[in-house]
């Protein structure tokens, strides 16, 4: 089964989150991490040197028809560039079945929303992550918008007892 690895480069314009995704085969000796690093590096024009990559986090994987796909979120120098995808909280999707998880297909700006989500949550669990992007204000506080999560669309709390579940 092939993998793709798949980049979601998040940026602030307009007191906004936007994003642009890049996505390339993981090839037999290669790690994901650099993949993904790389895929950040390619503007698309080779005269333009890339903004330095401050923050890379593996947030998700899915399955496909195509495959696996691996995401990563990347934040550069926290502009977006042009031709980029705002970000909305209400993107995420989920299936509905709590025995079948995947939803049948997932969209781009949900994996978006996901990533901001996710992102949102480092900001507030992990200091190297939150230390990043502190140095970076007009997108840290872009973030404010998005409920921190790791996982999705969770509302409730992930561990509920016996007693709580049969209410």
């Amino acid at each position: 089964m092939p993998t793709i690895v798949e980049v979601l480069v998040i940026g602030a314009r307009d007191g906004r989150l936007h994003y642009r995704c890049s996505r390339g085969a993981l090839s037999a000796g290669r790690h994901p991490d650099g993949v993904a690093a790389d895929l950040v590096a390619d503007t698309g024009d080779p005269g333009r040197v890339p903004p330095p990559l401050t923050v890379l986090h593996s947030t998700s994987w899915r399955h496909t028809d195509g495959g696996l796909v691996l995401t990563y979120a990347a934040v550069t120098d926290g502009n977006a560039e042009a031709g980029t995808r705002p970000v909305t909280d209400d993107g995420i999707v989920s299936s509905g079945d709590p025995a079948r998880p995947s939803p049948a297909s997932v969209p781009a700006d949900a994996v978006a929303t996901h990533a901001a989500r996710h992102l949102a949550w480092l900001r507030a669990t992990d200091d190297a992550v939150a230390t990043a992007l502190a140095g970076l204000p007009h997108l840290w506080h872009c973030f404010d918008g998005f409920r921190p999560g790791p996982a999705g669309a969770f509302a409730a709390p992930l561990c509920v007892s016996a007693a709580q579940a049969i209410r």
